[in-house]
């Protein structure tokens, strides 16, 4: 299998995790790929720029995703526990 196939193949793999909601196994695709792409030769950049630019492109507009999500979950997390300070403050001893 060469290199970018793999790429691909983690690439995927990557997509699922982050679909699923597993964070920690989306960390190790994503330091899998960075250390693939950073291994690739001159020439193999060169022969495959087309492939690249779509794993570029795809790596990209996930890490946008997951940062919207993480903002998401940011706030949700900011007002539950506002919430959850506002209902102790109204707590009736029983």
């Amino acid at each position: 299998m060469d290199k970018i196939a793999e790429l691909q193949a983690d690439l995927k793999s990557l997509e699922e995790a982050l679909s699923c909601g597993d964070y920690g196994e989306a960390v190790k695709y994503h330091s899998k790929l960075d250390k693939k792409l950073r291994g690739l030769s001159e020439q193999e950049v060169a022969g495959n720029q087309d492939l690249l630019a779509d794993i570029y492109n795809k790596l990209t507009s996930l890490n946008k995703s997951a940062r919207e999500t993480q903002l998401t979950v940011k706030k949700d997390l900011s007002n539950f526990t506002k919430n959850q300070s506002k209902l102790k403050a109204y707590d009736i001893p029983r």
